[in-house]
Protein backbone atom coordinates (compact mmCIF):
# COMPACT_ATOMS: atom_id res chain seq x y z
CA UNK A 1 0.00 0.00 0.00
CA UNK A 2 2.51 2.28 0.69
CA UNK A 3 4.19 2.03 -3.26
CA UNK A 4 1.29 2.88 -4.64
CA UNK A 5 0.45 5.76 -1.68
CA UNK A 6 4.06 7.00 -2.99
CA UNK A 7 3.32 6.52 -6.79
CA UNK A 8 -0.10 8.76 -6.37
CA UNK A 9 1.83 11.14 -4.60
CA UNK A 10 4.00 11.52 -7.17
CA UNK A 11 1.33 11.95 -9.21
CA UNK A 12 -0.64 14.52 -7.57
CA UNK A 13 2.20 16.54 -6.90
CA UNK A 14 3.48 16.32 -10.93
CA UNK A 15 -0.20 18.20 -11.30
CA UNK A 16 0.64 20.62 -8.44
CA UNK A 17 4.27 21.28 -9.56
CA UNK A 18 3.03 21.83 -13.28
CA UNK A 19 0.24 23.75 -12.19
CA UNK A 20 2.30 25.85 -10.35
CA UNK A 21 4.76 26.34 -12.69
CA UNK A 22 2.19 27.69 -15.11
CA UNK A 23 1.09 30.29 -12.49
CA UNK A 24 4.77 31.39 -12.58
CA UNK A 25 5.38 30.74 -8.69
CA UNK A 26 9.03 29.64 -8.86
CA UNK A 27 9.19 28.09 -5.65
CA UNK A 28 6.48 26.23 -5.25
CA UNK A 29 7.25 23.67 -8.10
CA UNK A 30 10.58 23.64 -6.77
CA UNK A 31 9.40 22.58 -3.14
CA UNK A 32 6.95 20.10 -4.46
CA UNK A 33 9.96 18.52 -6.53
CA UNK A 34 11.44 17.64 -3.45
CA UNK A 35 8.47 16.41 -2.07
CA UNK A 36 8.32 14.04 -5.33
CA UNK A 37 11.43 12.74 -5.04
CA UNK A 38 10.64 11.99 -1.00
CA UNK A 39 7.59 10.03 -1.86
CA UNK A 40 9.20 8.40 -4.75
CA UNK A 41 12.15 6.96 -2.24
CA UNK A 42 9.69 5.79 -0.21
CA UNK A 43 7.47 3.84 -2.56
CA UNK A 44 10.53 2.52 -4.90
CA UNK A 45 12.51 1.32 -1.64
CA UNK A 46 8.43 -0.47 -0.53
CA UNK A 47 8.25 -1.65 -4.24
CA UNK A 48 11.54 -3.59 -3.68
CA UNK A 49 9.87 -5.75 -0.82
CA UNK A 50 6.80 -7.12 -2.62
CA UNK A 51 6.40 -10.06 -5.13
CA UNK A 52 8.25 -9.44 -8.39
CA UNK A 53 4.94 -9.83 -10.39
CA UNK A 54 3.41 -6.98 -8.56
CA UNK A 55 5.86 -5.09 -8.07
CA UNK A 56 6.85 -5.11 -12.16
CA UNK A 57 2.60 -4.54 -12.61
CA UNK A 58 2.93 -1.60 -10.16
CA UNK A 59 6.31 -0.23 -11.95
CA UNK A 60 5.52 -0.61 -15.44
CA UNK A 61 1.69 0.72 -15.48
CA UNK A 62 2.24 3.04 -12.85
CA UNK A 63 4.94 4.67 -14.80
CA UNK A 64 3.45 4.30 -17.84
CA UNK A 65 0.10 6.15 -15.94
CA UNK A 66 2.64 8.89 -14.38
CA UNK A 67 3.42 9.88 -18.09
CA UNK A 68 -0.20 9.99 -19.36
CA UNK A 69 -0.80 12.68 -16.43
CA UNK A 70 2.47 14.65 -17.49
CA UNK A 71 1.39 15.16 -20.60
CA UNK A 72 -1.40 17.01 -19.82
CA UNK A 73 0.58 20.34 -19.93
CA UNK A 74 2.61 22.10 -22.23
CA UNK A 75 6.34 21.09 -21.80
CA UNK A 76 7.67 24.19 -18.81
CA UNK A 77 11.33 22.92 -18.50
CA UNK A 78 13.47 25.34 -20.73
CA UNK A 79 12.38 25.89 -24.95
CA UNK A 80 14.99 22.99 -26.34
CA UNK A 81 11.61 21.04 -27.81
CA UNK A 82 10.67 24.45 -29.88
CA UNK A 83 14.55 23.19 -31.59
CA UNK A 84 14.13 20.42 -31.79
CA UNK A 85 10.50 20.88 -33.67
CA UNK A 86 12.20 23.29 -36.09
CA UNK A 87 15.48 20.85 -36.66
CA UNK A 88 12.32 18.12 -37.57
CA UNK A 89 10.80 20.90 -40.01
CA UNK A 90 14.05 21.73 -41.57
CA UNK A 91 14.92 17.84 -42.31
CA UNK A 92 11.54 17.26 -43.44
CA UNK A 93 12.16 19.70 -45.91
CA UNK A 94 15.43 18.24 -47.45
CA UNK A 95 17.33 20.66 -45.91
CA UNK A 96 20.71 19.71 -43.73
CA UNK A 97 19.67 21.14 -40.13
CA UNK A 98 23.71 22.04 -39.53
CA UNK A 99 23.39 24.22 -42.81
CA UNK A 100 21.37 27.25 -41.77
CA UNK A 101 20.42 29.02 -38.07
CA UNK A 102 16.89 29.82 -37.54
CA UNK A 103 16.96 33.26 -39.05
CA UNK A 104 18.47 32.50 -42.16
CA UNK A 105 16.30 33.76 -45.14
CA UNK A 106 16.90 30.48 -46.93
CA UNK A 107 14.41 28.86 -44.58
CA UNK A 108 12.14 31.85 -44.62
CA UNK A 109 9.35 29.61 -46.06
CA UNK A 110 9.56 27.08 -43.22
CA UNK A 111 8.51 29.64 -40.16
CA UNK A 112 4.99 30.14 -38.54
CA UNK A 113 3.24 32.11 -35.96
CA UNK A 114 4.59 29.38 -34.01
CA UNK A 115 8.00 29.40 -33.59
CA UNK A 116 8.60 32.89 -35.66
CA UNK A 117 5.50 34.99 -33.65
CA UNK A 118 6.41 38.34 -35.40
CA UNK A 119 7.15 36.15 -38.74
CA UNK A 120 10.83 37.13 -38.27
CA UNK A 121 11.83 36.80 -34.87
CA UNK A 122 11.95 32.96 -33.76
CA UNK A 123 11.61 32.11 -30.36
CA UNK A 124 14.22 29.15 -30.21
CA UNK A 125 17.16 29.17 -27.93
CA UNK A 126 20.45 30.74 -30.17
CA UNK A 127 18.16 31.55 -32.99
CA UNK A 128 21.78 32.98 -34.70
CA UNK A 129 23.43 29.50 -34.63
CA UNK A 130 23.55 26.67 -35.77
CA UNK A 131 21.73 23.01 -34.25
CA UNK A 132 23.75 21.89 -31.43
CA UNK A 133 22.38 18.26 -31.93
CA UNK A 134 24.25 15.41 -33.38
CA UNK A 135 22.77 13.21 -35.88
CA UNK A 136 20.89 10.51 -33.95
CA UNK A 137 19.06 12.85 -32.14
CA UNK A 138 18.31 14.59 -35.36
CA UNK A 139 16.89 11.78 -36.77
CA UNK A 140 14.42 11.16 -33.74
CA UNK A 141 13.42 15.08 -34.43
CA UNK A 142 12.66 14.07 -38.17
CA UNK A 143 10.64 11.23 -37.28
CA UNK A 144 8.24 13.15 -34.91
CA UNK A 145 7.63 15.22 -37.39
CA UNK A 146 6.95 12.78 -40.06
CA UNK A 147 4.60 10.62 -38.02
CA UNK A 148 2.59 14.07 -36.54
CA UNK A 149 2.87 15.53 -40.12
CA UNK A 150 4.63 18.81 -38.42
CA UNK A 151 1.66 19.23 -35.95
CA UNK A 152 0.28 19.63 -32.57
CA UNK A 153 3.46 22.63 -31.58
CA UNK A 154 5.90 19.96 -29.69
CA UNK A 155 3.09 17.54 -28.60
CA UNK A 156 4.14 14.76 -30.52
CA UNK A 157 7.57 15.01 -28.87
CA UNK A 158 5.80 14.84 -25.36
CA UNK A 159 4.44 11.91 -26.64
CA UNK A 160 7.23 9.90 -28.39
CA UNK A 161 9.50 11.22 -25.41
CA UNK A 162 6.89 9.32 -23.46
CA UNK A 163 6.57 6.22 -25.41
CA UNK A 164 10.39 5.88 -25.37
CA UNK A 165 10.35 6.26 -21.34
CA UNK A 166 7.74 3.13 -21.12
CA UNK A 167 10.14 1.31 -23.44
CA UNK A 168 13.66 1.97 -21.42
CA UNK A 169 11.59 0.71 -18.72
CA UNK A 170 10.39 -2.62 -20.39
CA UNK A 171 14.66 -2.58 -21.52
CA UNK A 172 16.01 -2.26 -18.32
CA UNK A 173 13.27 -5.71 -16.92
CA UNK A 174 14.05 -7.40 -20.14
CA UNK A 175 18.42 -6.72 -19.48
CA UNK A 176 18.30 -7.33 -15.50
CA UNK A 177 16.32 -11.13 -16.01
CA UNK A 178 18.87 -11.74 -18.73
CA UNK A 179 22.24 -11.19 -16.30
CA UNK A 180 20.21 -12.39 -13.02
CA UNK A 181 19.67 -9.26 -11.75
CA UNK A 182 16.71 -7.82 -9.58
CA UNK A 183 13.62 -6.38 -11.78
CA UNK A 184 11.59 -4.71 -9.26
CA UNK A 185 14.99 -2.42 -9.80
CA UNK A 186 12.84 -1.12 -12.62
CA UNK A 187 10.56 1.13 -10.15
CA UNK A 188 13.81 3.75 -9.82
CA UNK A 189 13.53 4.40 -13.50
CA UNK A 190 10.10 4.19 -14.19
CA UNK A 191 8.57 6.25 -11.14
CA UNK A 192 11.94 8.52 -11.01
CA UNK A 193 10.40 12.30 -10.97
CA UNK A 194 13.10 13.28 -13.38
CA UNK A 195 12.20 10.48 -15.97
CA UNK A 196 8.67 11.75 -15.56
CA UNK A 197 8.85 15.56 -15.58
CA UNK A 198 11.75 15.10 -18.03
CA UNK A 199 10.35 13.26 -20.79
CA UNK A 200 6.92 12.89 -21.32
CA UNK A 201 6.76 16.69 -19.16
CA UNK A 202 9.23 18.01 -21.66
CA UNK A 203 10.19 15.74 -24.22
CA UNK A 204 13.71 15.98 -24.02
CA UNK A 205 15.74 13.90 -26.24
CA UNK A 206 17.92 12.72 -23.70
CA UNK A 207 15.48 9.20 -23.25
CA UNK A 208 16.29 8.25 -26.80
CA UNK A 209 20.22 8.21 -25.15
CA UNK A 210 18.53 6.58 -22.27
CA UNK A 211 17.00 3.78 -23.94
CA UNK A 212 20.67 3.13 -26.36
CA UNK A 213 22.53 3.10 -22.95
CA UNK A 214 20.72 0.27 -21.22
CA UNK A 215 20.58 -1.38 -24.58
CA UNK A 216 24.48 -0.76 -24.82
CA UNK A 217 24.79 -2.08 -21.20
CA UNK A 218 23.05 -4.78 -21.53
CA UNK A 219 24.93 -5.97 -24.25
CA UNK A 220 28.67 -4.98 -22.34
CA UNK A 221 27.21 -6.91 -19.19
CA UNK A 222 26.39 -10.22 -22.17
CA UNK A 223 29.87 -9.50 -23.19
CA UNK A 224 28.53 -8.91 -26.97
CA UNK A 225 31.58 -6.43 -27.14
CA UNK A 226 31.13 -4.87 -30.82
CA UNK A 227 27.05 -4.87 -30.84
CA UNK A 228 27.56 -3.22 -27.37
CA UNK A 229 29.79 -0.63 -28.53
CA UNK A 230 28.12 0.28 -31.18
CA UNK A 231 24.52 0.72 -29.57
CA UNK A 232 27.31 3.33 -27.35
CA UNK A 233 28.25 4.94 -29.55
CA UNK A 234 24.63 5.92 -31.06
CA UNK A 235 24.09 6.81 -27.86
CA UNK A 236 27.07 9.05 -27.85
CA UNK A 237 25.77 10.48 -31.42
CA UNK A 238 22.21 11.50 -29.74
CA UNK A 239 24.00 13.53 -26.45
CA UNK A 240 27.46 13.66 -25.77
CA UNK A 241 27.45 12.59 -22.32
CA UNK A 242 27.20 8.41 -22.82
CA UNK A 243 31.30 9.04 -23.39
CA UNK A 244 31.42 9.00 -19.76
CA UNK A 245 30.53 5.56 -19.98
CA UNK A 246 33.72 4.50 -21.47
CA UNK A 247 35.05 4.04 -18.30
CA UNK A 248 32.81 0.59 -17.96
CA UNK A 249 34.34 -1.27 -20.59
CA UNK A 250 37.19 -3.20 -19.39
CA UNK A 251 40.46 -2.51 -20.90
CA UNK A 252 41.14 -6.21 -22.81
CA UNK A 253 38.25 -5.15 -24.52
CA UNK A 254 38.46 -1.29 -25.03
CA UNK A 255 39.82 -2.20 -29.03
CA UNK A 256 36.66 -3.85 -29.82
CA UNK A 257 34.33 -1.58 -28.07
CA UNK A 258 36.14 1.68 -29.00
CA UNK A 259 36.18 0.57 -33.03
CA UNK A 260 32.45 0.23 -32.93
CA UNK A 261 31.72 2.82 -30.93
CA UNK A 262 33.78 5.07 -33.25
CA UNK A 263 32.46 3.42 -36.42
CA UNK A 264 28.76 4.25 -35.52
CA UNK A 265 29.34 7.68 -34.32
CA UNK A 266 31.01 8.00 -37.98
CA UNK A 267 28.55 6.34 -40.08
CA UNK A 268 25.83 8.72 -38.45
CA UNK A 269 27.88 11.68 -39.36
CA UNK A 270 29.00 10.72 -42.72
CA UNK A 271 26.32 11.80 -44.71
CA UNK A 272 26.20 15.37 -43.46
CA UNK A 273 29.95 15.70 -43.46
CA UNK A 274 29.99 14.87 -47.42
CA UNK A 275 27.58 18.06 -47.03
CA UNK A 276 29.11 20.17 -44.96
CA UNK A 277 32.15 19.33 -44.15
CA UNK A 278 33.83 20.19 -40.69
CA UNK A 279 30.16 22.44 -40.30
CA UNK A 280 28.21 19.95 -38.60
CA UNK A 281 29.81 20.51 -35.41
CA UNK A 282 27.00 23.44 -35.79
CA UNK A 283 26.98 25.32 -32.34
CA UNK A 284 28.95 22.57 -30.16
CA UNK A 285 31.93 25.01 -29.57
CA UNK A 286 30.37 27.88 -28.53
CA UNK A 287 28.16 25.71 -26.24
CA UNK A 288 30.91 23.86 -24.82
CA UNK A 289 32.65 27.57 -24.24
CA UNK A 290 29.34 28.77 -22.60
CA UNK A 291 29.24 25.97 -20.08
CA UNK A 292 32.94 26.21 -19.12
CA UNK A 293 32.10 29.00 -16.95
CA UNK A 294 30.26 27.99 -14.92
CA UNK A 295 31.74 24.42 -13.90
CA UNK A 296 33.51 23.50 -10.28
CA UNK A 297 32.07 25.88 -8.09
CA UNK A 298 32.19 23.79 -5.04
CA UNK A 299 36.15 24.07 -5.79
CA UNK A 300 36.21 27.71 -5.65
CA UNK A 301 35.56 28.41 -1.68
CA UNK A 302 38.10 26.15 -1.43
CA UNK A 303 41.12 26.96 -3.90
CA UNK A 304 42.41 30.33 -5.66
CA UNK A 305 40.49 30.60 -8.82
CA UNK A 306 43.46 30.40 -10.77
CA UNK A 307 44.14 26.96 -9.95
CA UNK A 308 40.38 25.43 -9.54
CA UNK A 309 40.26 24.41 -13.36
CA UNK A 310 43.22 22.36 -13.48
CA UNK A 311 42.66 20.58 -10.33
CA UNK A 312 39.14 20.22 -11.43
CA UNK A 313 39.90 18.62 -14.58
CA UNK A 314 42.50 15.88 -12.88
CA UNK A 315 40.09 14.61 -10.46
CA UNK A 316 38.07 13.64 -13.55
CA UNK A 317 40.70 12.03 -14.75
CA UNK A 318 41.67 10.44 -11.81
CA UNK A 319 38.10 9.21 -11.22
CA UNK A 320 37.78 7.94 -14.62
CA UNK A 321 41.75 6.29 -13.75
CA UNK A 322 40.33 4.61 -10.70
CA UNK A 323 37.05 3.27 -12.30
CA UNK A 324 38.50 1.79 -15.69
CA UNK A 325 41.30 0.31 -13.08
CA UNK A 326 38.68 -1.40 -10.81
CA UNK A 327 36.84 -2.89 -13.97
CA UNK A 328 39.84 -4.47 -15.21
CA UNK A 329 40.15 -5.64 -11.67
CA UNK A 330 36.51 -6.87 -12.09
CA UNK A 331 37.48 -8.37 -15.93
CA UNK A 332 40.12 -10.24 -14.74
CA UNK A 333 38.44 -11.68 -11.28
CA UNK A 334 36.46 -13.47 -13.71
CA UNK A 335 33.70 -11.39 -11.90
CA UNK A 336 30.21 -10.63 -13.69
CA UNK A 337 30.42 -7.48 -15.49
CA UNK A 338 28.43 -4.83 -13.66
CA UNK A 339 29.08 -1.68 -16.23
CA UNK A 340 25.94 0.22 -14.57
CA UNK A 341 28.03 0.52 -11.41
CA UNK A 342 31.64 1.77 -12.70
CA UNK A 343 29.45 4.01 -15.05
CA UNK A 344 27.11 5.20 -12.16
CA UNK A 345 30.78 6.28 -10.20
CA UNK A 346 31.94 8.16 -12.95
CA UNK A 347 28.71 10.17 -14.36
CA UNK A 348 28.01 11.15 -10.44
CA UNK A 349 31.34 12.36 -9.91
CA UNK A 350 31.48 14.24 -13.38
CA UNK A 351 27.62 16.26 -12.70
CA UNK A 352 29.49 17.01 -9.18
CA UNK A 353 32.10 18.26 -10.44
CA UNK A 354 30.60 20.11 -13.35
CA UNK A 355 27.66 21.00 -11.51
CA UNK A 356 25.21 20.72 -14.85
CA UNK A 357 22.45 23.14 -14.31
CA UNK A 358 20.04 20.57 -16.70
CA UNK A 359 17.80 18.41 -14.53
CA UNK A 360 17.16 16.25 -18.16
CA UNK A 361 20.94 15.42 -18.08
CA UNK A 362 20.20 13.22 -15.09
CA UNK A 363 18.50 11.04 -17.51
CA UNK A 364 21.75 9.35 -18.08
CA UNK A 365 21.96 8.39 -14.35
CA UNK A 366 19.02 6.75 -13.65
CA UNK A 367 19.02 3.87 -15.41
CA UNK A 368 22.21 3.11 -13.98
CA UNK A 369 20.65 3.24 -11.03
CA UNK A 370 17.77 1.10 -12.07
CA UNK A 371 20.11 -1.38 -13.72
CA UNK A 372 22.24 -1.84 -10.32
CA UNK A 373 23.96 1.26 -9.10
CA UNK A 374 23.78 2.59 -5.72
CA UNK A 375 20.18 4.82 -5.50
CA UNK A 376 22.25 7.33 -3.20
CA UNK A 377 23.39 8.48 -7.11
CA UNK A 378 19.88 9.97 -7.51
CA UNK A 379 20.48 12.84 -4.81
CA UNK A 380 22.45 14.27 -7.35
CA UNK A 381 19.52 14.08 -9.86
CA UNK A 382 17.21 15.92 -7.22
CA UNK A 383 20.29 18.79 -6.32
CA UNK A 384 20.18 19.99 -10.32
CA UNK A 385 16.08 21.40 -9.60
CA UNK A 386 17.80 23.07 -7.40
CA UNK A 387 20.48 24.99 -9.09
CA UNK A 388 17.83 24.87 -12.50
CA UNK A 389 15.62 26.92 -10.22
CA UNK A 390 18.34 29.62 -9.74
CA UNK A 391 17.12 32.18 -12.41
CA UNK A 392 13.86 32.31 -11.67
CA UNK A 393 14.33 32.62 -7.71
CA UNK A 394 16.67 35.29 -8.04
CA UNK A 395 19.55 33.70 -7.06
CA UNK A 396 23.05 33.34 -8.41
CA UNK A 397 23.79 30.09 -9.81
CA UNK A 398 27.15 30.12 -7.82
CA UNK A 399 25.49 29.73 -4.47
CA UNK A 400 22.59 26.94 -5.49
CA UNK A 401 25.36 25.41 -7.15
CA UNK A 402 27.45 24.74 -3.88
CA UNK A 403 24.35 24.47 -1.89
CA UNK A 404 22.66 21.84 -4.34
CA UNK A 405 25.91 19.87 -5.46
CA UNK A 406 27.20 20.46 -2.17
CA UNK A 407 24.87 18.69 -0.27
CA UNK A 408 24.82 15.65 -2.48
CA UNK A 409 28.78 15.70 -2.39
CA UNK A 410 28.19 14.58 0.81
CA UNK A 411 25.12 12.31 0.79
CA UNK A 412 26.95 10.00 -1.32
CA UNK A 413 30.09 10.23 0.37
CA UNK A 414 28.59 9.82 3.45
CA UNK A 415 27.12 6.03 1.99
CA UNK A 416 30.39 5.41 0.09
CA UNK A 417 31.93 3.50 3.17
CA UNK A 418 29.07 1.41 3.87
CA UNK A 419 29.22 0.13 0.07
CA UNK A 420 33.10 -0.47 -0.33
CA UNK A 421 32.88 -2.90 2.74
CA UNK A 422 29.94 -4.72 1.03
CA UNK A 423 32.28 -4.85 -2.21
CA UNK A 424 35.15 -6.23 -0.13
CA UNK A 425 33.41 -8.78 1.49
CA UNK A 426 31.24 -10.38 -1.55
CA UNK A 427 33.79 -9.47 -4.01
CA UNK A 428 36.07 -12.49 -2.69
CA UNK A 429 33.23 -14.84 -2.56
CA UNK A 430 32.22 -13.84 -6.21
CA UNK A 431 35.34 -14.21 -7.65
CA UNK A 432 35.79 -17.92 -5.92
CA UNK A 433 32.89 -19.20 -7.60
CA UNK A 434 32.52 -17.73 -11.03
CA UNK A 435 35.28 -20.23 -12.56
CA UNK A 436 32.90 -23.11 -11.02
CA UNK A 437 29.87 -21.54 -12.77
CA UNK A 438 31.60 -21.09 -16.20
CA UNK A 439 32.59 -24.82 -16.44
CA UNK A 440 29.38 -26.47 -14.88
CA UNK A 441 27.25 -26.45 -18.12
CA UNK A 442 30.44 -29.00 -19.58
CA UNK A 443 31.06 -31.29 -16.54
CA UNK A 444 27.73 -33.51 -18.20
CA UNK A 445 29.17 -33.40 -21.34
Amino acid sequence: MLAVAGGLAVAALLVLEQAGSERGHALAPLVLIGLMFVAYALAAVELQRVAVSTCLRLSLLGGALLQVIALRVRPLNGDDYLRYAWDGRVQAAGIDPYRYPPGAPQLARLRDAWLFPDGVTPRLNHPTERTIYPPVAQGWFWLVHVLTGGHGQGRGLQVGAAVLAVATSVAIVLVLRRVGGDPRRVAWWAWCPTVVIETGGNGHVDVVASLLVVVALGLLAGRRWVGAGAVLGLAIATKLLPALLVVAVPPRRAVRVGAAAVLAVALVYLPHVLVLGTGVTGFLGGYLGEESHQQFDLLKPLLPDVVVRPVGCVLLAVTALLVWRQTARDDVAGLPPRPWVHGATMVGVAFILLEPPYPWYALLLVPLVALGARPVWLVVAAAMYLVYAAAPLGHAYFGTRVIGYGVAALVVAAGWAPARREVARWSPRLAALQPARRQKPHSGR
